[in-house]
């Protein structure tokens, strides 16, 4: 039984944080108001500007002087990429397990070691001559035989394409199994 709060929850537990791109936009306009602050207040207390007076400052931004128009348009870029990086999907690699209790998610980097490990049990080799990527659909394994021992890459992709099914992964994962052309000494 799925509830929204499971679902919703799931969905946090797969998506990339976008804190990071609220505290760059929070950290430009904390250094940009601090100095605007800064040079107001020596302005007040009748100090010479450090850099530039609030009169020069409103001057050179609301004017349109050629300064003044690239801190706008330095302004509008940094403005449209945090818009981008907020909005823009994120997806970090990570899949949902089929369990009805909780939303059980599994990391991309967990389920390669996985694989690699079926993969060289299956294989009959060290586990250091098995390699896997596991990219958004596929999982590719690649297994460096051991010289003078064949290896069946229709039984490494058999044992982990298993292995991933008893898992239930959303989205669904198809695996794929090369053995390399030149063998290892073992």
């Amino acid at each position: 039984m799925t509830t929204p709060l499971t679902q919703r929850s799931a969905r946090r537990m797969l998506r990339r944080s976008r804190s990071v791109w609220a505290a760059a936009a929070v950290l430009v306009a904390a250094v940009a108001t601090g100095f605007v602050v800064f040079e107001t207040v020596r302005f007040a207390l009748g100090l010479p500007a450090w850099v530039a007076g609030p009169r020069t400052i409103i001057d050179t931004v609301a004017g349109g002087t050629p300064v003044g128009v690239a801190i706008g348009a330095v302004a509008l870029v940094f403005g449209v990429v945090c818009l981008w990086g907020a909005v823009s999907p994120g997806r970090a690699g990570r899949r949902l397990s089929g369990d009805e209790r909780a939303p059980l998610v599994v990391d991309d980097a967990v389920l390669a070691g996985s694989l690699s490990r079926s993969a060289a049990r299956t294989a009959g080799v060290a586990p250091d001559q098995v390699r896997t990527h596991v990219a958004r659909r596929r999982a590719d394994i690649e297994v460096t035989p051991s010289s003078g021992f064949p290896v069946a890459a229709d039984e490494v992709a058999r044992a982990g394409s298993a292995g991933i099914a008893s898992l239930e992964l959303t989205p669904r994962v198809r695996t794929r199994a090369r053995v390399t052309g030149q063998g290892a000494l073992s």
